[in-house]
């Protein structure tokens, strides 16, 4: 037996490789099928050029390239903050500096930048994904689940923003790498993910405040809630710091809010006639704020929360506000995207298809189905968002 440092090293290697083979495998899976369906789009998609006119995209030229249409909806605005900054005024404004901060450390020509974010954007989530089984297995303790339950989430039509120039990456590993830490007791993981979980979203500042509270009722170790709550407002202090820095206003991100569909607001979700009137307008499968899909998986949502609460779980509380806030704020704009954060409830959810594997399939099946459906309408400047 070797007992030398890289003898000891590849032993650990080996003791640690086949428990984790089989959830890399389907992510790498889930990645070259995305890989072929983002080739199969480009190639014979029908672009809408109407659209691409209408909406910021990068590169800025007038005609679309297989480059730029990875630049498509918010993948632009990120990719415009790396170059040029926060400018008072603009609507870019509105997004959250910690992915345009990344992005900007490898500042290259127009291209450039999309392939970097792709890149960095597609390993952050793969790496967010296998936390996420990490965390599944310590939580519930029980493999299957926790597989079906990766593989859920994986389907889950929001899913698809994993893959492109989007927050929900960055959010998804840094949420894991929270509740990763909270669970094994690391307070510098829990530091460090609290604080940037603040500067990638607002709604991860809440889940951590809601988090908190759930631990302090639960009685866990007070140290993880001191270290997770105020690194939490360190990130929340340090973006406002920063607003204000760039733009000469603190409150600029709320600001430019106003340049989106309803004006995303705090006040909308306690304007009761607000919230029936656009949760009762006249549906299309999948508009831009009347989608039923987004209606569809907030319920499904409800459903998971209220039965999730019952196990007196604390780390499901981070999925609360994370999950409500942007529904009603935003008028269910966009839900099926914000609801990746709420990873969570994926356990939950393979419960109920835990005693039938057909229903499990079927419904793995049609997500999946769903979700290269919105990846087609995503890179041919459709609405996906």
């Amino acid at each position: 037996m070797e007992h030398t440092p890289s003898g000891r090293a590849r032993q650990i290697g080996n003791a640690i490789w086949p428990q984790y083979l089989q959830p890399v495998s389907i992510i790498l899976a889930y990645k070259l099928l995305i890989a072929l369906c983002a080739i199969v789009a480009l190639k014979w998609g029908n672009f809408d050029f109407y659209q691409w006119g209408s909406v910021i995209h990068w590169p800025d030229q007038s005609e679309p390239t297989v480059i730029s249409r990875f630049g498509t909806w918010d993948s632009a605005h990120y990719l415009s903050l790396a170059v040029r900054g926060y400018r008072a005024g603009s609507p870019s404004c509105a997004f959250y500096p910690a992915l345009p901060w990344v992005l900007s450390v490898f500042k290259s020509n127009a291209d450039g930048m999309v392939i970097w974010g792709l890149v960095l954007c597609n390993i952050c989530s793969a790496i967010g994904l296998l936390m996420a089984f990490i965390v599944f297995e310590l939580i519930i303790s029980d493999r299957k689940r926790s597989i079906h339950a990766l593989i859920l989430l994986i389907c889950y039509p929001g899913s698809m923003f994993l893959n492109v120039i989007y927050t929900e990456p960055l959010f998804l590993l840094q949420s894991t790498a929270l509740i990763w830490g909270c669970l094994t007791r690391r307070a510098v993981v829990v530091a460090v993910a609290a604080i940037c979980i603040s500067l990638t979203k607002a709604v991860g500042f809440y889940g951590v405040v809601c988090l908190c509270s759930a631990m302090i009722v639960w009685r866990h170790p007070k140290r993880l809630v001191i270290v997770a709550g105020i690194s939490a407002t360190v990130g929340y202090t340090i973006y406002f710091l920063f607003m204000w820095l760039s733009t000469g206003n603190p409150f600029e991100g709320f600001a430019a809010q106003k340049n989106f569909p309803t004006a995303p607001s705090i006040a909308n979700a306690f304007n009761l006639a607000i919230l029936m009137d656009a949760w009762f307008t006249n549906l299309s499968f999948h508009g831009m704020s009347n989608s039923f899909l987004d209606r569809f998986f907030f319920i499904v949502f409800m459903i998971a929360i209220v039965s999730e609460c019952r196990s007196k779980s604390p780390w499901i509380f981070f999925a609360i506000p994370v999950g409500l806030i942007p529904a009603l704020t935003a008028l269910w704009i966009s839900y099926m995207r914000g609801l990746v954060g709420c990873w969570l409830l994926f356990p939950r959810i393979a419960l109920w298809t835990s005693g039938n594997a057909a229903a499990f399939w079927c419904l793995s099946a049609t997500c999946l189905c769903v979700q290269i459906w919105l990846f087609y309408r995503h890179l041919n400047f459709q609405w996906a968002n």
